[in-house]
């Protein structure tokens, strides 16, 4: 069984690389505790520096409180001092991150999605057969199972015929599991949710979205993976 993890989207990658700076700033500063940060969508580069010394600020005056970052009107940034319980620490370090609000990804997802599986794709040399399980992983926190679906399956088409009092549901032929160059290459793609949320140590939900003509393997992938769930093309999450 072969697994290749999903590239970030540029999203993702720039706030890993924000709370990197804010980490081996927070290194500088010596005091044991932990800092828990909550994040808006706007919250940028520019504000890693003022939001530092703001926290450095309350360490100081060992205030446990909730505070928001530049004010409590308009937050780009919130966070809480909490003390460890179980080991020393020499300087502030960050204990959990998370995000205040969704991101609207309509669109945006989908696509983001098929151009990391052309990146992803590329490490399977060779198609599936019962020796070579080609699955794609990746990290779904971010994305719900309808822009997964529409990515890999096609996207929903619903038509109405005339006298007929219900709508028909089909997919449209941009899956990308049923591209000529795809579709015996890749078994399947297993979403990965966290669930203990704002934790840097968590466990996660493990979701297939098979590709039908490698159905035959799903036993076989959940006895190496654990799968906790299966989409197939024609449910509707």
């Amino acid at each position: 069984m072969q697994m290749k993890r999903l590239n970030h989207g540029e999203f993702e990658n720039r706030r890993d690389h924000m709370l990197r700076r804010i980490q081996d700033q927070l290194r500088t500063i010596t005091f044991g505790k932990f800092v828990s940060l909550q994040f808006a969508e706007d919250f940028t580069e520019q504000d890693v520096g003022p939001l530092v010394r703001l926290i450095e600020t309350a360490a100081h005056a060992d205030d446990a409180s909730e505070h928001s970052y530049p004010d409590e009107f308009d937050p780009k940034a919130t966070f809480f001092l909490f003390e460890p319980r179980n080991t020393t620490l020499a300087h502030l370090t960050l204990g959990s991150s998370a995000d205040m609000d969704w991101r609207d990804l309509t669109g945006e997802a989908e696509a983001q999605i098929r151009s990391s599986l052309d990146k992803a794709i590329g490490a399977f040399m060779w198609n599936n057969d019962a020796q070579h399980v080609n699955l794609i992983v990746m990290e779904a926190d971010r994305y719900d199972d309808t822009d997964i679906s529409q990515a890999v399956f096609g996207e929903e088409i619903y038509t109405m015929s005339p006298g007929v009092a219900a709508l028909r549901t089909a997919r449209d032929t941009d899956g990308y599991f049923y591209q000529p160059q795809n579709a015996d290459r890749l078994c399947g793609v297993i979403a990965l949710r966290r669930t203990q949320s704002g934790s840097f140590i968590s466990g996660y939900r493990k979701t297939l979205f098979i590709n039908e003509r490698f159905e035959g393997y799903v036993d076989q992938i959940r006895q190496e993976v654990g799968i906790d769930e299966m989409v197939r093309e024609n449910d509707r999450p």
